[in-house]
């Protein structure tokens, strides 16, 4: 059973088994959710439009267009301060690329399309085992390339402002989930990656959600009903692993 609990005395959320202190394994667990300082500014508002789930870095450096230009696999929009294309992410196919807008300013932002579920993002290094995300994969290309290392990284998703945080659940077998009546949930998805050749499946509820046959990577929304707040939804995987991202903001804690 995990249950999303507050800690007392802090504003912390996190995803833990009933009756167990220790949380449960998910990667990358629970991350924090703020704009980037650019998007507020007129060269960046196109995000605010077009894209969904992104990780950004201020590289603190002046960035070269002709040398970020390098990372790209298509073009789609330059000027001489910004360039704003498509980048590859690990070894995925085409399909996966992220968009990626770098300014001279040293910000690059690398983003999926409002159309995306944030469950795209995510990248299985082994089954039942995360390793980031595609869109850090794509940003660190793009930076090393234009010689300005990413700084920290952020995550922000232009669809949703007032979401502060993503969290992951990541198990290979059964569990359930039961989030707090007080939380504000924005989005639920789904990833899927298979033990062996082919799977897995995906029910919630005694629902099926998803089969992913035997592609390696699934991903898509999971209908809000499905993982309402103040219910205990049971997950079933059958042959893989699966990760469950919530995009939501916690009540405030005094």
């Amino acid at each position: 059973m995990v249950v999303l609990l507050a800690l007392l005395g802090g504003t912390g959320y996190y995803a833990l088994p009933r009756a167990s202190s220790e949380p449960i394994p998910f990667i990358p667990g629970e991350i924090s959710l703020a704009r980037p300082a650019i998007a507020q500014q007129t060269r960046a508002s196109f995000l605010d439009t077009d894209a969904g789930m992104s990780a950004y870095s201020d590289t603190g450096r002046t960035i070269n267009i002709d040398q970020a230009r390098t990372a790209f696999r298509v073009v789609e929009s330059e000027t001489d301060s910004w360039i704003v294309g498509t980048v590859q992410a690990h070894d995925y196919d085409e399909n996966e690329d992220p968009h990626v807008f770098v300014h001279t300013s040293g910000w690059i932002i690398a983003y999926y399309d409002k159309d995306s579920p944030v469950g795209r993002a995510l990248h299985f290094v082994a089954p039942g085992t995360l390793g980031g995300s595609k869109l850090e994969d794509s940003l660190r290309k793009v930076a090393n390339s234009a010689g300005a290392p990413a700084q920290s990284i952020g995550f922000y998703d232009f669809r949703f402002p007032e979401a502060t945080e993503w969290l992951v659940i990541i198990d290979t077998n059964t569990f359930s989930v039961e989030i707090p009546t007080q939380f504000s949930v924005f989005e639920g998805s789904y990833s899927l990656t298979p033990i062996g050749s082919c799977g897995p499946a995906l029910d919630i509820d005694g629902v099926r959600v998803a089969t992913n046959g035997c592609t390696t990577f699934g991903y898509g929304g999971v209908s809000p009903s499905l993982l309402s707040t103040g219910s205990e939804h049971n997950v079933v995987v059958d042959g893989g692993s699966a990760a469950i991202s919530l995009l939501y903001s916690p009540p405030s804690v005094q």
